[in-house]
């Protein structure tokens, strides 16, 4: 009879990152945390986004000092494994009430232009096929797993062969059409009731277009009687997390709202709200700002104002996603690629450039 053997927290996390499928030496990064969400959400499928975070950090608490900045990281991880679309948000009606709730994607790949490859999705317990260690499965420090074979061809068969949906780049990406800001805010404004009808909603935030687009979450107020005017805004309801709207509000009151639900559904609430909430800035003179700074052959672009996962997923092709100071998130592009995905975040999201020099 085998006797019981006390671990070090070293060793326990040794063999956490083994049955997760990590590579050693183990340690409690987002690669981690993202192969602990991926295996959760299978097994706790459909399950929220909250409940979630609550089973992973319970799970790795006894691995940390500080259960509350994991329970940050975490939430951070799975806004990044929606946005990369190994997990899936979904719509769910309780009570009358729209709910988000979270399910693994299908195991699939997208094959970048440079001939490595993206994995996503789940398969099964087993989390990522172990056939992917044939060809450099890396996990990056974002969560994203990529593969890095010296030949694409025969990688790619064999991912074919292994049931893996091979995603071709535009369906993946899914951005929407280009159209002005203008033009974005107008379609919008139009799907609002007609008539006014002035009422007091209870905890209603609003994203305040005056103050500056440098600190996201300070922007975040509670409607009072100086805000007037169109305003991106959330409002609480029974269960789940609060809803995003568009709002038309005055003295305090709200007149006129619609719930922000993107016709197409692959986009997400908060993804067609930032889009949105970029428009207004963008009419209000004062757009979003993205700022550029050159390092070699690397150039790093952060962002102090949340991106659509359409943009996440674009960005995350070709570079890799950082964290630079000051900023909600960056990524580390690719110099000669830098000007193409600059262009583009103009005529999408309609930013206005910051240059950093260079790092």
């Amino acid at each position: 009879m085998t006797g019981i053997v006390m671990l070090s927290r070293a060793d326990s996390l040794q063999c956490v990152a083994r049955s997760l499928g990590l590579p050693g030496p183990a340690n409690l990064d987002n690669a981690l945390i993202a192969q602990s969400l991926r295996r959760t959400v299978f097994i706790a499928a459909p399950c929220s986004a909250r409940v979630a975070c609550a089973l992973v950090v319970d799970a790795l608490r006894p691995l940390v000092d500080d259960p509350e900045e994991l329970r940050m990281r975490v939430d951070d991880v799975i806004d990044s494994l929606i946005a990369m679309g190994d997990l899936l948000e979904m719509r769910s009606e309780i009570t009358g009430e729209t709910n988000l709730v979270l399910r693994p994607a299908p195991p699939a790949f997208v094959q970048r232009r440079d001939g490595t490859f993206i994995v996503l999705g789940v398969a099964g317990d087993e989390i990522t096929p172990s056939q992917a260690q044939d060809f450099s499965l890396l996990y990056r420090p974002s969560g994203l797993r990529t593969l890095a074979p010296p030949d694409a061809q025969p990688c790619r068969r064999i991912l074919l062969d292994l049931g893996l949906i091979e995603l071709p780049m535009p369906i993946w990406l899914h951005a929407p059409a280009t159209v002005t800001a203008k033009e974005f805010v107008r379609s919008w404004v139009a799907k609002l009731p007609d008539k006014p009808h002035p009422e007091k909603i209870e905890n209603l935030e609003v994203l305040d277009t005056s103050v500056t687009t440098s600190y996201y979450k300070r922007r975040w107020r509670p409607l009072n009687e100086r805000h007037a005017g169109i305003f991106v805004s959330r409002r609480p309801q029974r269960y789940g997390a609060n809803l995003w709207s568009l709002t038309e509000v005055q003295d305090g009151l709200v007149h006129r709202f619609i719930d922000i639900h993107p016709r197409d559904v692959r986009f997400r609430d908060c993804d067609e709200a930032w889009r949105l909430q970029a428009a207004l800035d963008t009419q209000a003179g004062t757009p979003q700002r993205v700022k550029v700074e050159h390092a070699g052959e690397k150039a790093v672009v952060s962002f102090t104002s949340p991106l659509p996962t359409w943009a996440v997923r674009r960005l995350s092709l070709i570079g890799e996603r950082v964290t630079p100071p000051r900023a909600l998130l960056g990524f580390a592009l690719p110099s000669q690629n830098c000007e193409d995905e600059l262009r583009w975040l103009e005529k999408t999201l309609w930013l206005a450039r910051d240059q950093g020099g260079t790092a």
